[in-house]
């Protein structure tokens, strides 16, 4: 009887625990379907349509997404996204920076900023000397925005995909890519570890931490820049986009143009020249493509760089629109 007794106990504890735990699910708020929207669009690169589709399908938010039906619906791009999703949510600390920018320029420890969301490097290769040219400008001064085509084969043949990332790749210091360009590379970088003792952990350690999505992962982002571009690619990379635009206005005013690859010059041919000056071709003065050549001025410092467009060296920390302003 005792045993009855002690069993009916027993049952009954389980229950009020069961009771509980149902009764503060049932308190829970429930998520709604904005909701579940709102929280897929904080991925990157996962917009709303993507994400409403997600919660139709049943995707009850991030967490779905761990199920193979809803990360199968996902492009490459937002799957990386979705996979370091908690990590790439997390700030990067300068000593994270630093830690994975061994023999580079880390731009954002060079602003002496404390966290950012991305690692940002700029890598100066001694094998990389060619400067591509900016896109010829309109007969109007104006110069196209859009990036000429740049063969796939050519792409992949740049010291960065061919050389640089397949070593990070094997040291275990970069774990995904998203996506790659003609001199750059955005991916996914593992932050390496020390042991008790201060020593940086093996490399097969790494790799196997990689594999098992196991440590730290923060956004990465890199580029490649010939030495003839240093300075440029240095103000460019460090500066915010208020800086950017600023000293792309002072360029312009002088006739100049400015990018990460260097301060450059137009100079147009005679005959182009001339047709300027007679005021020719009318309307067709913003369609018309100029005929001439780009010269690529001093943009091996940043020194160089400022004191051709006017401007004294303002020194990386204040590369920022607080300090511009």
């Amino acid at each position: 009887m005792a045993e009855d007794a002690g069993s009916v106990g027993r049952g009954a504890n389980n229950h009020l625990r069961k009771h509980r735990t149902e009764t503060r699910s049932s308190q829970r708020p429930q998520k709604t379907e904005d909701d579940m929207v709102m929280e897929l669009e904080a991925i990157p690169s996962i917009g709303k349509k993507r994400a409403q589709t997600l919660v139709k399908a049943g995707c009850p938010g991030v967490e779905g997404l761990k199920q193979e039906k809803f990360f199968n619906m996902l492009t490459p791009v937002q799957r990386v996204n979705a996979k370091f999703a908690d990590h790439l949510q997390q700030p990067v600390s300068r000593q994270e920076t630093e830690t994975v920018a061994v023999r580079t320029n880390p731009t954002s420890s060079r602003r002496h900023a404390l966290t950012s969301d991305t690692i940002e490097l700029v890598l100066f290769h001694p094998d990389y000397v060619h400067v591509p040219v900016p896109p010829v400008p309109f007969r109007g001064k104006h110069i196209p925005t859009t990036k000429p085509y740049i063969p796939t084969k050519q792409v992949k043949g740049s010291p960065l995909h061919k050389t640089i990332i397949p070593t990070l790749q094997e040291r275990g210091l970069v774990a995904s890519t998203i996506r790659t360009g003609p001199r750059s590379w955005q991916g996914i970088a593992y932050i390496p570890k020390k042991d008790p003792f201060g020593r940086w952990c093996p490399r097969h350690e790494r790799l196997s931490d990689i594999g098992l999505q196991d440590g730290e992962y923060r956004r990465l982002n890199l580029s490649l820049m010939p030495m003839k571009s240093k300075g440029a690619a240095l103000i460019y990379h460090t500066g915010d986009n208020e800086m950017r635009r600023m000293v792309t206005r002072k360029a312009a005013a002088l006739g100049l143009h400015f990018d990460e690859l260097g301060l450059w010059k137009w100079h147009p041919d005679d005959a182009e020249l001339a047709c300027t000056n007679n005021g020719e071709d009318g309307d067709r003065t913003e369609t018309a493509l100029a005929t001439g050549f780009w010269q690529l001025l001093q943009s091996t410092t940043e020194n160089a760089v400022f004191e051709q467009i006017g401007l004294e060296n303002i020194r990386p920390q204040r590369r920022n629109l607080a300090n511009l302003v």
